[in-house]
């Protein structure tokens, strides 16, 4: 169960991003924050057993992270790469963050609390772009300067 639940919830996500590759970046931000939301509306008890206890490395959650957090940072690094700042690590740690935004959000409302979906999603979206519209891209250099990037 564990495995087909991840598979279908990446796979979903791929296709998602793939979906929103040309879209402009916060547009595409807030398409792919929406369509996890969506995700976990559709297959909550799914999205349960991947996110209870995520933070244990072998968990399934964990695994989705690792899954999904590549392709965000590889998103980032092509968008600040546009904007004259190559990042390294800095895009992992920021993937990290802003994907741990959107799944801790999504899993307090849906699982944990039975709130409002929508209410939920629109929260994660103005979270993670104030993230993106806040975080100096020195910052982010300076977490290149420290950290290994991901493999």
């Amino acid at each position: 169960m564990i495995e087909r639940e991840l598979a279908a919830l990446t796979a979903w996500m791929f296709e998602i991003y793939a979906n929103g590759e040309t879209m402009r970046y916060r547009q595409r931000a807030r398409y792919s924050i929406e369509s996890l939301f969506d995700y976990a509306r559709r297959h909550p008890e799914g999205f349960r057993v991947l996110l209870d206890n995520r933070y244990d490395d072998s968990h399934p959650g964990r695994r989705l992270s690792a899954a999904l957090e590549p392709r965000i940072a590889e998103r980032l690094r092509a968008n600040y790469a546009e904007r004259g700042t190559p990042l390294h690590a800095g895009a992992d740690t920021l993937a990290t963050m802003l994907l741990g935004i959107s799944l801790d959000i999504a899993y307090r409302a849906v699982i944990l609390a039975g709130a409002d979906i929508g209410a939920a999603c629109d929260l994660a979206v103005t979270a993670s772009l104030a993230v993106l519209r806040a975080v100096d891209p020195e910052q982010l250099r300076a977490i290149d300067t420290c950290l290994p990037t991901t493999p």
